[in-house]
């Protein structure tokens, strides 16, 4: 049995993005040689975030944590296509992560596995702006904690974790309570990015690409409190290291879902 912590989202309007004055604050905390090059920082970082929107959701229930090795295991011995180790992004992550001492570590795959797996338990992947309100909850935080920076709140430090192969970076998905979501959610900042179902019009590339939420322990660059904001998103067309995934439920799926049985 695939268990899964589901946290309820109450539906109704929330504000997604970041306002004016959040931006003008985060770029008047920039230091001066960091804070316009060449309109870096305007152009890029805070292009998605420019505009304060108000969006009205239905009620969803997403999973309070990130899904873990040892929740995707079970995937793996279903029989499911897109569930064979071999597909994993690194094959040697695999057998790395499921040792022991990776079972609660944040499971890093490829969006069509992340897909797959949640599709497999009767759910889906999360809309950006379904992920975004789960982490900062109707009134616009900064970050899932408040709106002010807190590294103790998530797993931002590059160093924390010192062997070098990917994924031995990540820490266990339960390690940092005080970075709890308004609404409980856990590990949404820092540890690893997460997959969404949005995609984007990259104008730069000139393609569609999937949006990607979160932040990981090995994003930067400094300063952190910039990097690691909650309505920060970029865009993947590729697998990126350092991206897990958690499921949602539409109400009615919730209604009918208690958790999935694999056969034997």
């Amino acid at each position: 049995m695939v268990k899964i912590d589901w946290v309820k989202i109450p539906g109704g309007k929330f504000r997604m993005g970041l306002s004016a004055r959040q931006i003008g604050s985060l770029k008047n905390k920039l230091p001066e040689n960091r804070r316009l090059r060449d309109n870096f920082y305007e152009s890029t970082d805070l292009v998605s975030e420019t505009t304060e929107r108000v969006i009205n959701l239905d009620t969803f229930y997403i999973s309070r944590l990130p899904i873990t090795n040892e929740q995707y295991h079970q995937f793996t011995l279903s029989g499911h296509l897109y569930a064979d180790p071999e597909k994993l992004w690194v094959t040697e992550m695999y057998r790395i992560y499921h040792l022991d001492l990776w079972r609660s570590h944040p499971c890093i795959v490829p969006w069509q596995q992340a897909e797959a797996f949640c599709n497999w338990i009767g759910g889906r992947l999360p809309r950006a702006s379904e992920w975004e309100k789960a982490a900062r909850g109707m009134y616009g935080r900064l970050y899932p904690w408040g709106n002010n920076w807190n590294p103790a709140c998530g797993n931002f430090d590059r160093a924390q974790e010192k062997p070098s192969a990917i994924g031995t970076h990540t820490t266990p998905v339960e390690t940092y309570p005080q970075g709890a979501s308004p609404y409980g959610v856990l590990d949404m900042m820092g540890n690893v990015h997460e997959w969404t179902r949005t995609f984007e019009w990259d104008e730069f590339h000139q393609w569609e690409s999937l949006v990607v939420k979160g932040s990981c322990a090995e994003d930067g660059p400094s300063p952190l409190w910039f990097t690691h904001r909650a309505t920060r998103h970029r865009g993947s067309t590729d697998e990126l290291p350092y991206t897990g995934f958690r499921p949602v439920l539409d109400q009615w799926q919730h209604q009918y879902w208690t958790g999935f049985r694999q056969k034997r």
